[in-house]
């Protein structure tokens, strides 16, 4: 039996308290009688399970798990089975995520079991009761519990929240794209691509997110995309920089000819169409990634030495009727969007892009399959409203910043008739961090008046100059 040491609180007084003393005639020895009984009829030795705290050890699965009888006071007796899950992550974001997890399972999900957090963030599952009254089938049932539950829970509550998160700064949405792409990896790539964020801005470089990749971008307040972090590719993890494209862009051939050579060439590197391919394995060490960002700082310094070609802007008032005021990269990136649509999705799209100019808000692209309609919220600004392409695999569709958080801690009411009117509207679907609407036969124009306008409410609430 575990004692208390004197003058030590141990776990078992820091998750349940003091309990109250046995009225039953049975002894602490004759209850670790019975452990050690149930324990024989499920094949397990108690003797060789035993070790020298006195928990009798026994698994299931993945799950690992501990039994004893611990005497807490004079009297005080009772059974104990617990085991681990995961260690609690360290990112505050994610942690909160995670304990509100937990909370949803503690409610519901694991029985008469409970979940708790010890020292060392440890978290565990454990049932625990008084010797009063104790039978085999009470332990039997105890050590089900715990099993099954952590049995059931460990592996996926540890690939969900054992993400290397960077030790940078950046706003919730960004967060929780990082977060998706990380869970995409293993534990070395997100650890590689973490040193890599983490490296780029300590250059002073930017860090920002597509909708399923990070990019690292230039060190100007409005710059290029310069590499991308891919955690989701066919191949897995992959790193890609720009390659047959530069001197598109306007790079002198004597930079472009010194950035190539200075690209780290790990296994499996691969040269594609426009781009290098990166693979993020056990041959992309901390050494190569520093190589990487050399060559990225390199780059970096070289764009802005160079001379883009001169590209046509197109007419977005003659080819569209749009009259929107926005730079070229942008009314390149609209024409391109609605040039991929059906007339049914344009009259949707050039709806809500004009409303939202017209509302005075930003309209932004970094690709030529969407548009992003942007709110100002104190000093972020952040994709309220992305409008998509359609693809070979997928129609049209609308993806929404939902729920709000965040940036509304002091917005109640904003926020809550946005998220109450958005969910109304034909084809919403929320998903694990937004939501999406299909372009359909069931989203008409009206549809797409509605969403405009619940879209300028919330920024008019937000920024009522606006309105």
């Amino acid at each position: 039996m575990a004692e208390k040491p004197n003058g030590r609180l141990d776990w078992f007084e820091t998750l349940y308290g003091r309990q109250e003393p046995s009225k039953a005639a049975m002894s602490p020895a004759e209850a670790q009688s019975m452990v050690d009984r149930v324990l024989a009829s499920l094949g397990i030795d108690p003797q060789e399970a035993i070790d020298e705290d006195g928990w009798r050890h026994l698994g299931l699965g993945t799950a690992h798990a501990m039994v004893n009888v611990l005497e807490w006071g004079p009297g005080e007796y009772s059974l104990a089975v617990w085991a681990p899950i995961l260690r609690a992550p360290q990112d505050t974001r994610l942690r909160a995520e995670l304990f509100e997890n937990l909370l949803r399972l503690n409610h519901r999900a694991i029985g008469q079991a409970r979940i708790s957090v010890l020292e060392g963030d440890l978290v565990v599952i454990s049932v625990v009761r008084p010797i009063a009254g104790l039978e085999a089938d009470h332990i039997l049932d105890a050590i089900r519990t715990v099993l099954e539950a952590a049995d059931r829970l460990d592996e996926p509550l540890q690939e969900s929240f054992k993400v290397a998160m960077p030790n940078i700064e950046m706003d919730r949405p960004t967060w929780e794209t990082i977060r998706d792409v990380l869970r995409l990896c293993d534990p070395n790539a997100q650890r590689m691509f973490s040193y890599l964020m983490e490296g780029w801005v300590s250059r002073k470089g930017r860090v920002t997110t597509g909708r399923h990749t990070i990019g690292l971008d230039s060190r100007a307040p409005a710059g290029k995309t310069l590499a991308a972090l891919v955690g989701g590719a066919s191949a897995g993890p992959i790193v890609t920089v720009g390659w047959n494209s530069l001197a598109r862009q306007g790079l002198r051939p004597a930079d472009e000819a010194a950035f190539k050579k200075a690209v780290p060439r790990p296994l499996r590197f691969e040269i594609t169409a426009s781009s290098a391919h990166l693979p993020v394995d056990g041959s992309f060490t901390e050494a190569v990634a520093d190589q990487f960002l050399d060559a990225l700082t390199m780059l970096d310094k070289a764009m802005k030495r160079a001379v883009p070609p001169d590209i046509q802007v197109p007419d977005l008032a003659e080819r569209w009727g749009l009259k929107v005021s926005v730079g070229g990269a942008t009314q390149r990136g609209i024409d391109a969007l609605l040039e991929a649509c059906s007339p049914e999705v344009l009259k949707v799209y050039t709806l809500l892009i004009q409303g939202w100019h017209d509302a005075g808000q930003k309209l932004y692209t970094k690709t030529l399959n969407s548009v992003a309609l942007r709110l100002s919220v104190y000093s972020h600004t952040f994709a309220l409203c992305s409008l998509w392409a359609p693809s070979q695999k997928k129609p049209a569709y609308i993806w929404l910043y939902y729920p709000l958080s965040y940036y509304f801690e002091n917005l109640l009411e904003p926020r809550r008739a946005y998220e109450q009117a958005v969910a109304r509207i034909p084809q919403f679907t929320p998903q694990n961090s937004g939501a999406s609407i299909t372009i359909d036969d069931s989203f008409t124009e009206k549809s797409a008046r509605h969403l405009l306008q619940i879209l300028r409410r919330l920024g008019e609430d937000v920024n009522p100059t606006l309105g």
